[in-house]
């Protein structure tokens, strides 16, 4: 049982996309930076995988994505 979010349910994976796509273009608009800890591989791949699915329909310009996999 994953108790991350609780008793709330995923969003809608629609809404997260274009959630991310609003904190990214506001960060990128600002000359600011986006982070986001991921603590699981799965999540971190999911990410990158909207990253990559935004980016193709151009929702952002290009910008450098790092994603550290460093173990403490």
């Amino acid at each position: 049982m994953e108790t991350t979010y609780g008793d709330r349910d995923h969003e809608d994976m629609k809404d997260v996309e274009k959630l991310l796509c609003d904190i990214i273009g506001q960060a990128v608009g600002a000359g600011g930076n986006v982070i986001i800890p991921t603590f699981a591989i799965e999540r971190a791949q999911e990410l990158m995988f909207h990253f990559g699915r935004l980016r193709r329909e151009k929702c952002f310009p290009p910008i450098l994505i790092f994603l550290d996999s460093q173990w403490p």
